[in-house]
């Protein structure tokens, strides 16, 4: 499917009722969105342990919006979100400016401790979304196919922050709702927990397809490519 496709790629595919993952190319890639997985993990890795509440608020400031995905931008200064509210925009529409103010709540180190803690060596958050300035200076954020198959596999097998937690976390991302990429041409109905990314030369997906004979795992990255030949190649 990637061979006359423009750039490189990473891809990541796994039965999980047997393990064993496939996985091809594996190496550190700009994540664009994917890293609001992260994100989110670390959201309520906190509320787990007590630093933040779900239902605490923050108030956006004109200051705070950036272009690209979501609906925040478009908000009126002064409107006040509870931190389940920012985390449900950040994760459904991919709100940027939702994912930033998180940021500026949890801490960049704190998500990164917690990247690490999880076991995941090519991952990291370096800058806000849509920081274009830390770009220019060559400052991006990571993940990698393989570091996405184990996460994805402890959310499924409940052993990244717990029951509750990780059924809650693959909600959110059954709900995501944007639908082209791993979901465009799946059969109606199929429901996937998915996130997907994409910036300048790079379109990627990950997430488990659940299916009448069992459960599948599979991530795609790519970069340095041409958006529509990238996109025709995951949906395909």
């Amino acid at each position: 499917k990637f061979s006359n496709v423009k750039g490189n790629y990473s891809l990541a595919f796994e039965d999980l009722s047997l393990g064993n993952p496939l996985i091809l190319n594996d190496e550190k890639t700009n994540a664009a969105s994917i890293i609001k997985i992260f994100i989110m993990i670390d959201a309520f890795n906190q509320v787990k342990n007590g630093n933040i509440s779900l239902d605490q608020t923050l108030t956006l400031e004109d200051n705070m919006k950036v272009g690209g995905s979501g609906v925040l931008q478009h908000s009126k200064e002064g409107t006040t979100y509870t931190v389940e509210k920012l985390i449900n925009l950040m994760m459904s529409k991919s709100d940027n400016v939702a994912a930033n103010m998180l940021i500026d709540l949890l801490g960049i180190n704190n998500i990164n401790d917690e990247i690490k803690a999880l076991g995941c060596n090519n991952t990291e958050l370096n800058r806000k979304l849509m920081d274009k300035k830390s770009l220019d200076e060559g400052i991006d954020n990571y993940t990698s196919v393989g570091d996405l198959s184990l996460i994805f596999n402890k959310l499924y097998d409940n052993q990244c922050l717990g029951k509750d937690y990780d059924e809650q976390m693959l909600d959110l991302m059954l709900n995501q709702q944007l639908k082209t990429k791993i979901p465009k041409e799946l059969p109606k109905g199929t429901k996937i927990a998915h996130k997907s990314g994409e910036f300048t030369g790079i379109q990627n997906d990950c997430g488990i397809i659940y299916t009448p004979n069992g459960a599948y795992f599979l991530a795609v990255m790519t970069k340095d490519g041409e958006s529509k030949q990238q996109i025709n190649a995951i949906e395909i």
